[in-house]
């Protein structure tokens, strides 16, 4: 019952309990396969440990001059050998395979999890911290637990048969042990925390390094053009001597312990052979004997030195861990918006809707100001409508919190009747289309580009998108038409041609509310007046909400709102804005 206690005590420990929890949800799930490891690891550790007995017999053949015993002796050594190491071969390959899984389980898992996050809580963390969590925490703390699950086998067989054997060897040099377990495991406890101080800088240097790799291979184009690549290569140098610090503390700190840890053994292996040579000189044991007792004592030396080493090891794990529990099991889910299915049914009806902020207000974690400060904004009916005002005034704000992107501080957001705090968010953005100023593109052909924006539509839909937005005219001009790779985040592609992809994303979607957020900022003269005409068509049986500086795409809108520190201070027809607003006036002139 002990025993019992203290294993759930050990299994309750919060780190315990974390690496436990990771293990079970990803590595436990291959019970046979470990199962199948595990045997291959008994049998190998096992043949492994009856060699020093065989090697100490032969020794001993040879004194006596027993050249028959030898021979046996060797063919017996020689099979159990490379028994053992057939053994040990399947064991890395079945190591590599359930290591390759179990860290794209814990990859997969994280990704969808950062996905599904949200957003206010994504802000707190750099493109780099993310890409550390899934590249570099995944993999360490995976290959740590299976090191520690193959290696329990092997250190609870080598514990038991050396302490069997050199016990029954010599109990009178079995006392070297009382010196060297407690003197390693002070230094080793000692030595711990400072181990995990140092991986937890060594961590904190890997997420500036993959933030820093990342802005570069985004801007690289901007770092060409302003003539930066030596102040790049600088400071990317000084990330590299902040690794080279810590590697060199981690270095020293290692070697100190190795050091004290290795001076025990020599003290201990010394105390063996005085020990042994007056055994000897009174015929108590034999060479062979000796040969052997050596052999099983350094196998207990190095199995007490793997323990403390994985406790060591931890430490560095254990950083690894929680900052992968951040996003494995303390998530912050956008699931938590799951309401009613009510509204489902409206969008699929293409019932008008309205759109209500009510005294709302919402300020960006990292900011200083309210980026909305009680703002009111109500759209009835559909049409084309506009929002305008000077940068940083909450226009693009109104679409993300629309959107449920963020949630407000204060106040309400209505869609129809309903509340989207009480809406499920897969219904809520089945309303709403979003095309935000950058719009996304990815590795992958112009027509799925555009495709996956509505996997209900067939060939016909999409091909009708594309010329309502303009894509059709350089589509057909692109080596393979729609089936041309687009480069990265679109790099083959001009701005304007981005845009265009981005209206076509949102034609194709056919909500019945559409934000296009700067989407006509691009475009030529033509190519923005018949997107507009489109626009105009489409605002018949829809809310189309633009997002603009332009005068030429807010002239043609129904109703203009005028934002201005995060409130709608006006709204109205282009002339009666241009006639009685000042801010108005000041962003399109008299």
């Amino acid at each position: 019952m002990k025993k019992a206690q203290r294993i759930l005590d050990f299994l309750h420990n919060k780190e315990n309990k974390l690496l436990y929890q990771i293990s079970k949800d990803h590595i436990f799930k291959y019970k046979k396969t470990l199962l199948i490891l595990f045997v291959l690891i008994i049998l190998g550790v096992g043949l492994g440990n009856l060699s020093p007995y065989l090697y100490g017999r032969m020794v001993d053949c040879i004194n006596a001059k027993q050249l028959d015993g030898v021979w046996q002796l060797i063919l017996i050594y020689s099979t159990c050998t490379i028994v053992a190491s057939i053994l040990s071969l399947l064991e890395s390959y079945i190591g590599e395979i359930i290591s390759f899984k179990t860290t794209n389980s814990i990859r997969h898992r994280l990704l969808n999890n950062m996905m599904m996050t949200r957003q206010y809580v994504l802000d707190e963390y750099t493109s780099g911290e993310l890409m550390s969590r899934l590249n570099g925490d995944s993999g360490t703390v995976t290959g740590f637990v299976l090191d520690f699950l193959t290696q329990l086998g092997q250190i609870i067989i080598n514990l038991t048969i050396s302490i069997i054997y050199i016990l029954a060897i010599s109990v009178r040099l079995s006392t070297v042990a009382i010196f060297y377990l407690p003197a390693t495991f002070c230094v080793n406890y000692c030595a711990r925390k400072y181990f995990r101080k140092i991986a937890l800088k060594n961590k904190k240097l890997d997420d500036e390094q993959y933030t820093f790799i990342s802005e570069i291979m985004k801007n690289i184009q901007s770092i060409k053009i302003f003539q930066l690549e030596r102040n790049t290569s600088a400071k990317f140098k000084e990330i590299i001597q902040q690794y080279l610090k810590i590697k060199n503390k981690m270095i020293c700190l290692s070697s100190i312990v190795n050091f004290i840890n290795n001076l025990i053994v020599l003290l201990s292996s010394m105390y063996i052979i005085y020990i042994s040579a007056v055994l000897i000189k009174d015929n108590v044991i034999t060479i062979g004997i000796m040969v052997s007792f050596n052999t099983y004592i350094n196998l207990l030396f190095s199995t007490v030195s793997k323990i403390w080493q994985i406790n060591i090891s931890k430490q560095s794990v254990m950083v690894s861990a929680e900052r992968l529990s951040s996003f494995l099991y303390e998530f912050q889910s956008e699931s938590i918006l799951d309401g009613p299915k009510n509204m489902e049914q409206s969008c699929e009806k293409k019932q008008a809707l309205s759109i209500c902020f009510h005294d709302v207000s919402f300020q960006y974690a990292s900011a200083e100001f309210v980026a909305l400060d009680h703002l009111n904004l109500e759209i009835t009916k559909n049409g084309l409508f506009a929002i305008v005002g000077e940068n940083g005034c909450g226009k693009s704000t109104v679409a993300k919190l629309l959107v449920g992107l963020y949630k407000p501080n204060n106040g309400e957001i209505f869609i129809g009747e309903q509340d989207i705090q009480e809406m499920k968010l897969s219904d809520l953005r089945r309303c709403i289309t979003y095309i935000q100023s950058t719009g996304v593109v990815f590795k992958d052909t112009l027509y799925n580009n555009i495709a996956f924006a509505n996997k209900d539509a067939n060939q016909q839909d999409v091909y009708y998108a594309c010329r309502m937005a303009g894509v059709d005219e350089f589509a057909n001009t692109l080596p393979q038409k729609y089936e041309t790779i687009i480069g990265e985040d679109g790099s083959t592609l001009s701005s304007g041609q981005k845009q265009k992809i981005g209206v076509a994303r949102a034609l194709l979607r056919n909500s019945p509310i559409i934000i296009l957020d700067e989407t006509t900022a691009n475009l030529d003269g033509k190519a923005e007046s018949d997107m507009l005409k489109h626009l105009e068509s489409l605002s018949k049986d829809k809310i189309v909400l633009l997002i603009s500086h332009k005068l030429s795409t807010v002239i043609r809108c129904d109703i203009i709102f005028v934002m201005d520190a995060g409130r709608v201070t006006a709204r109205g027809t282009h002339e009666k804005l241009i006639a009685q607003n000042e801010i108005y006036q000041k962003l399109f002139g008299k």
